[in-house]
């Protein structure tokens, strides 16, 4: 115990602040055999289904980031770019459009 606290020591005062607020002592987290009370459960379950929420959160940021689609004042869709760095893909021009038209003006969809 001594050792994580040197080590984590904001992490330590954190868990012992919210073991002072939930009323758990330190004999009663250094008992190995400390059975979890309904509350006790449920807190976990509860923390346990922020941290999910977000991780999906964070996933389905990551992912629209992932998919969005490239575009620029010359390209319509920017396929890639090569070793130089330079776009390529489909411009404007081959879609018929002006930069930034909208497609659903002119029924392109």
């Amino acid at each position: 115990m001594r050792i994580l606290c040197e080590l984590y020591p904001d992490t330590m005062i954190m868990l012992m602040k919210e073991g002072i607020q939930n009323e758990i002592t330190l004999e009663i987290l250094m008992t190995k055999k400390h059975k979890k009370t309904p509350e006790e459960k449920a807190a976990v379950a509860k923390q346990k289904k922020q941290q999910m929420r977000a991780k999906l959160k964070k996933e389905t940021r990551d992912n629209l980031a992932k998919e969005e689609i490239l575009q620029d004042d010359r390209f319509f869709f920017i396929a890639g770019y090569t070793s130089g760095g330079a776009p390529y893909g489909i411009t404007w021009e081959k879609m018929g459009l002006k930069p930034w038209d909208d497609l659903e003006e002119n029924k392109m969809v």
